[in-house]
């Protein structure tokens, strides 16, 4: 009887090991799966942010086609809507931070060299000052670093890059 009992303790224990054997094959299966489930999403994620970036770049060089006319009521308003969707989207993290670093270079950079530029970008963003303040300040941000540097573009850019970080932080 004893000897039976010993076979049945035998066989529940192997019954035990295979069962857990059987687990861990399953888990594990399933680790691999969530790890090529997230490896396609931060795929797709990518994907997407390159199409920001795209779409953001060639809507750049299609309303500025020539050369930006702040006469062009139409054309100011499309740029500084851009602007709009590109800040939105990067403080959304969905515009990568060296993207939007040398967009921002560039806009202390128009804000430097035309005079009308601030003056027609706040007219702009005080619609928004309701609803989307934090816009307006980090504008203005890029505004004041502009004017504090009138000769020094190196300075400037570096101090702009900064702010961005800054905000992204």
């Amino acid at each position: 009887m004893t000897s039976i009992l010993g076979y049945i303790s035998v066989a529940a224990a192997i019954g035990s090991c295979g069962a857990a054997i059987w687990i861990s094959v399953f888990a594990l299966r399933q680790i691999r799966g969530a790890e090529v489930l997230a490896q396609e999403t931060r795929s797709q994620a990518r994907s997407a942010q390159v199409g920001l970036v795209v779409h953001f770049a060639e809507s750049y060089h299609g309303i500025l086609g020539i050369g930006l006319e702040f006469s062009n009521k139409a054309q100011v308003e499309k740029f500084w809507g851009l602007h709009y969707l590109e800040f939105f989207y990067f403080v959304q993290r969905d515009v990568p931070e060296q993207i939007y670093d040398l967009w921002m270079v560039e806009l202390a950079t128009l804000y430097h060299d035309e005079p009308l530029a601030w003056e027609s970008h706040e007219k702009y963003l005080q619609r928004f000052q309701g609803s989307f303040g934090e816009m307006y300040t980090f504008f203005h941000g890029i505004k004041q670093i502009s004017d504090r540097y009138p000769k020094g573009a190196l300075a400037r850019d570096r101090e702009v890059l900064e702010w961005v970080k800054k905000w992204r932080n």
